[in-house]
């Protein structure tokens, strides 16, 4: 069986980290500050990890796009997830 194909525990914190970090090189050349704020206690859940760091990268790169340059993205994990943009005018 493919082992993509079963949900895993995955660290939703971690993976918002790792996008970040994927498309630091993007918002620097863009002058576009991007910050992660993260409950600490953020529990794990079940998933298709790749699956949900592709949607995590769509949207944050998507977010650093509309932010123009000097702009502002903020990527907040609590209760729910929120992904803000603030565009420098």
């Amino acid at each position: 069986m493919d082992r993509e194909s079963v949900p895993e525990e995955i660290d939703i914190a971690q993976g918002l980290a790792d996008t970040l970090a994927m498309l630091l090189h993007k918002s620097r050349t863009n002058s576009v500050d991007v910050r992660l704020e993260v409950a600490a206690d953020l529990p794990r859940v079940f998933g298709f990890g790749s699956e949900i760091n592709q949607v995590w990268e769509k949207l944050v790169d998507n977010a650093i796009d509309a932010a123009g340059r000097s702009g502002h993205v903020t990527g907040r994990r609590d209760v729910r997830a929120a992904i803000t943009v603030c565009r420098a005018m």
